[in-house]
């Protein structure tokens, strides 16, 4: 099969295959408190049994495992997540916590294969309960299986070894223990011995959770890391995964995705098994004591250093993160750990015995320099104050000019120094490149904590909205106030603007919970955003709802297909069906093009067909797959090629230069040769507060202007007519006569006339536009300014920057196109994620007169 992926990248984008229950215990009343130190094991009857969190996965009939100290939810043999296609895996893990506190679990998946192959589970079952007084033990039992997604994207990989060992894995837990023991079996039943070569760890983890690598921070480790374990580390709970002996060499990384072997090549006779143990510690958020736990069980001495972050003023510091890099033999300028102040300003920091130095950094204020730390081995309490400098704050509020609260961005830059460049070992939060920070207000209102200087303001809305601006001289200690007014300056009446495409918590290459993105959505103006999860059906609208947001976007439910050897495709709108792994996921594995195809057109929804960065590779992008040659418009896969879509994605960022040399002759090829496929653009977002969405972003033309009003299927309608603008900021549209962008017109003449409308705020750069028809520019105007009315035409206050006709010859007779694109030569400013003013229209298609 061309262009298949190699295994480590591919561990990721997987189902489920469902079974028969076993029957277990009833869970013996809530999980906390506990009345004494004692480990459990049952199955889980009612909801407030479940762990819960902002990524749970845990539902009714998994099993549960806790004690005093953390709770694990194993899905029962007919549950999986992830990318797991059966159940007996770890789902949720947690803390145990106060009574009424809230679950936090934020845990991904860690997938275990032997040779590639993963447990096909019989029952997973209740070994012991712990009533004992011992451990609870939960067991998962079956065969060894292919992992479709391996089986899907390696040559070769059918047949690898035709013997199916029996696998057994045994979750044990004792009373008080903060880590849980994964204890795995193979064993040969056959009548000759089985070689295996390879154990191997896929972590997929994000969603709030960030990954950690020892020695290489929070950032993807290079192929060939050797490392001791791997975790996650979210504010309130933190995971740390290893092997019980031996370390982890991590082999690839991509998307998200870690690879990492484990285990070398064993023999096992007839009759005889062989095993390995991991183990799983949960924590609180400190990383450093989630490695102090696992080096206490090692035996490795290590020290607490504890005391309290205050600012020069005497306020406490909430929040500080300590970032602990190593300064002693071998591990110099190696990331080591990291822990956190809670709201008092206190830290507790547990290292090993060495030296190190120290950073710390947290929201607003000036980091502080490397400081140097020395862990002793003494007794007694290490104690150690740290302080920053004092920041201030700045308070503001963003209104429409009806004085109303507006979802509103608002953007800082230093003016008094360069932007702070922290390590991406640090794990820092996301924010555009330039900027000090980032707030994504909800309801306009929003305070600042800001390092002192003088800082330029810039409060925006997306394209729509014209910008306001501000300079504040932050003083130490001082709050400053600033209301802005945004505008609407450009009108759009008629038409809603969507992302077709965006990643949220549910794709492994994004860690922005559904919070996060909805807000940052509503600040930048989107209207209709589309979720499209790998492999998985995401819903926004709960979030929206939960932020009351729902006058001002409304989700639609989408999936991206991510095939690994013939590229990646969105579908919306899509029917979710929570019976079904994935919550109705599009199962593409061992299929070809058509059949594939055929899934996604097989959803009740009747979704849109959207070809995702066609050009992006053999494995990622379609067109490159196939062998599509743009100018014949014809592939070299022709056993392989399906034309069933409706929709090519030709941005999924900003890079005019790629568009216009790229994707457009694909699409233009395709319209030259009579075919109805259109164009759309979507950020492609798995960071959204780095700046991403909204550029660029299409703009559907639905006759309203309510999108709480917005029907799938009128988005779905309007995408597959072709009634879209695609745009990196500047709205366009046109006519001929009545026919509007995505319809027929029918003439008789070689002379045509638009009637052409281009608006952009003042700050947006738009200074020429060209008309396409057939394949070729046969036009380009000159645009004004904001106040100009170029083409004849008045402006009536929505920063027309054209409005008129336009007279053109066509280059050729018969059946043919037009379109209209735009383009300025400035790129916007850093609230708009430094892209390129561009735009373009889908076409007007012309039909002879009979």
């Amino acid at each position: 099969m061309t262009g298949r992926w190699q295994v480590g990248i591919w561990l990721a984008l997987l189902g489920c295959t469902p079974k028969d229950a076993a029957v277990v215990p009833t869970l013996p009343g809530p999980p906390v408190p506990l009345p004494q130190p004692r480990a459990y094991a049952a199955r889980i009857q009612e909801p407030n049994q479940l762990i819960g969190g902002p990524t749970a996965k845990g539902r009714l009939g998994d099993l549960k495992i806790w004690n005093d100290r953390i709770q694990v939810i194993i899905g029962s043999v007919d549950h999986s997540e992830g990318y797991l296609l059966s159940g007996g895996t770890i789902l949720d893990a947690d803390r145990i916590r106060a009574a009424g506190e809230p679950g936090q679990s934020t845990f991904g998946e860690v997938i275990t294969a032997i040779d590639f192959r993963v447990l096909d589970p019989d029952s997973v079952e209740i070994e012991s309960d712990g009533s004992d007084g011992g451990p609870a033990v939960i067991t998962a039992r079956g065969k060894e299986q292919d992992f479709p997604l391996l089986a899907a994207v390696i040559d070769g990989y059918e047949g690898r070894r035709p013997e199916k060992l029996a696998m057994r894995i045994r979750y044990v837990l004792p009373p008080s223990s903060e880590y849980l023991r994964i204890e795995y079996q193979l064993r040969n039943e056959g009548e000759r011995p089985v070689g295996l070569s390879v154990g191997l760890l896929g972590f997929v983890f994000g969603d709030g959770a960030t990954p950690f690598v020892p020695k290489v921070g929070f950032t993807a480790p290079r192929e060939g890391t050797i490392a001791d374990s791997y975790a996650a580390v979210a504010r309130d709970v933190a995971y740390l995964y290893a092997p019980e002996h031996g370390r982890l060499n991590f082999a690839a990384a991509y998307s998200g995705l870690l690879a990492a072997t484990f285990l070398g090549s064993v023999l096992i006779e007839p009759k005889e098994a062989t095993g390995f143990n991991h183990l799983l510690f949960v924590g609180d958020g400190n990383l450093s004591r989630l490695q102090a736990t696992k080096a206490a069980r090692e035996k490795v001495p290590s020290r607490r250093i504890s005391g309290y972050i205050r600012d020069r003023l005497g306020h406490v510091v909430a929040d500080a993160r300590l970032h602990v890099i190593g300064n002693d033999q071998d591990r110099v300028g190696d990331y080591v750990s990291q822990a956190r102040s809670d709201k008092s300003g206190r830290y507790d920091l547990d290292l090993p015995l060495g030296r190190y130095e120290l950073v710390i950094t947290a929201d607003g204020y000036e980091s502080m320099r490397p400081a140097r730390l020395t862990v002793e081995d003494r007794e007694g309490a290490h104690l150690l104050d740290y302080t920053l400098e004092a920041p201030g704050r700045v308070h503001f509020m963003v209104h429409d000019q009806n004085g109303k609260g507006l979802p509103a961005k608002a953007t800082v830059v230093a003016l008094d120094r360069p932007s702070e460049i922290i390590p991406l070992s640090f794990g820092e939060p996301d924010r555009p490149a330039g900027t000090i920070t980032v707030e994504h207000a909800i309801d306009g209102e929003g305070e600042l904590v800001l390092p002192t200087g003088r800082h330029q303001f810039y409060f925006s809305r997306g394209a729509e909205y014209d910008v306001a601006r501000a300079i504040v001289d932050v003083r130490p200690g001082t709050t400053s106030t600033l209301t802005a007014t945004l505008s609407r300056v450009v009108d759009t009446p008629g038409w809603q603007s969507t992302d077709t495409h965006l990643h949220a918590q549910k794709s492994a290459d994004s860690w922005d919970l559904y919070e996060t993105i909805v807000a940052v959505m509503a600040a930048e103006g989107l209207e209709l955003p589309v979720s499209t999860e790998h492999e998985y059906l995401g819903d926004f609208n709960p979030a929206i709802e939960k932020l009351g947001l729902h006058h001002w976007m409304k989700g639609i439910v989408g999936s991206e297909v991510s095939t690994g050897t013939y590229g990646h495709f969105n579908a919306y709108p899509l029917v979710p069906n929570p019976e079904v792994h994935g919550n109705g996921w599009i199962n593409w594995y061992g299929l070809e093009v058509v059949q594939t195809f055929a899934q996604i057109r097989s959803n009740p929804a009747d979704p849109v067909l959207q070809v995702n960065h066609p050009r992006d590779g053999d494995r990622l992008g379609y067109f490159d797959a196939m062998g599509l040659d743009p100018a014949s418009n014809r592939v070299i896969a022709t056993d392989r090629w399906s034309e069933d879509f409706d929709v090519i994605e030709i941005m999924n960022q900003c890079d005019i230069d790629h568009v216009e040399s790229v994707r457009l002759p694909d699409w233009f090829g395709f319209l030259e040769h009579g075919k109805k496929k259109f164009a759309v653009g979507g950020s492609d977002s798995h960071h959204a507060k780095r700046g991403e969405l909204g550029y660029p972003r299409t703009y559907l033309r639905l006759g309203h202007d309510d999108p709480s009003a917005v029907e799938p299927s009128e988005l779905r309608d309007a995408v597959k007519a072709g009634r879209m603008t695609v745009t990196c900021g500047p709205f366009v549209d046109f006519q001929i006569g009545a026919a509007q962008i995505g319809d027929t017109v029918t003439t008789g003449s070689s002379t045509v006339t638009l009637q052409v409308v281009v608006r952009a705020p003042d700050w947006m750069d738009v200074d020429q536009l060209e008309v396409w028809a057939d394949g070729q520019r046969v036009k380009t105007v000159a645009i004004g300014g904001p106040s100009g009315g170029s083409g004849g035409g008045a402006n009536d206050g929505t920063r027309d920057r054209f409005r008129g006709p336009i007279d053109m010859v066509r280059p050729k007779s018969g059946p043919g196109w037009i379109l209209v694109k735009v383009r300025g030569d400035r790129r916007h400013e850093v609230f708009a994620h430094g892209a390129l003013p561009w735009a373009i229209t889908n076409p007007i298609f012309l039909q002879p007169n009979p």
